[in-house]
């Protein structure tokens, strides 16, 4: 049955992978950087080549705005990941309080 499933997750394991995912999103930064830093101008072209930024530019702009829109959507994964690991802590903690609650205390007769 589907409610039978049994889910393990280690908290401090997505913990890390957010931290990893914040690395990569700043790496995406560091060369949507680059990227924006590296156009050149009309003039690097020559005249022979000079119709080549109207091809260039354009999707070099593309580039530039991807790498930005990759960085935010990593970050944004990243505090989600973070989000189920609180949330998870949090459920786990209030089971915990339950269960305790809930089991009294045993008098045993001796």
């Amino acid at each position: 049955m589907a409610g039978d499933a049994e889910m393990q997750m280690s908290v401090a394991a997505v913990i890390r992978h957010a931290a990893t995912v914040d690395d990569t999103a700043d790496s995406m930064e560091a060369a949507r950087g680059a990227a924006a830093y590296v156009q050149m101008g009309a003039e690097a072209y020559g005249q022979i080549c000079a119709f080549l930024p109207r091809l260039i530019d354009p999707v070099a702009d593309r580039a530039v705005t991807a790498l930005g829109e990759s960085a935010t959507a990593l970050r944004e994964a990243a505090a989600n990941l973070r989000a189920v690991a609180a949330a998870t802590e949090a459920a786990d903690a209030a089971s915990a309080r339950r269960l305790a609650d809930s089991a009294g205390r045993l008098e045993l007769p001796l």
